[in-house]
């Protein structure tokens, strides 16, 4: 089991066992998900990290599906 402390701030450090194992580096931005008791940290996927992974027929504005996807994600999590 790993720990950490909480610093008066409401800071904690994610000790460098989890950063390794969920490849966190620096300014990467992670989201806590609530489930009963327990919580959970995952890595936030920026949009530009899965681009080009799904085809997709003609042109797409890219600004649009990314608002459209934070509005989503935002209310998916508000909702949890």
């Amino acid at each position: 089991m790993l720990t950490s402390t909480i610093t008066q701030k409401g800071q904690i450090t994610i000790p460098p066992k989890i950063r390794k194992y969920l490849k966190l580096e620096a300014n990467d931005q992670v989201v806590f998900i609530q489930r009963g008791e327990n919580i959970f940290l995952k890595p936030v996927k920026n949009i530009l990290d899965i681009r080009s992974s799904v085809k997709v027929d003609g042109k797409q504005n890219f600004f649009l599906v990314r608002k459209q996807t934070r509005t989503k994600v935002a209310y998916k999590i508000a909702n949890e």
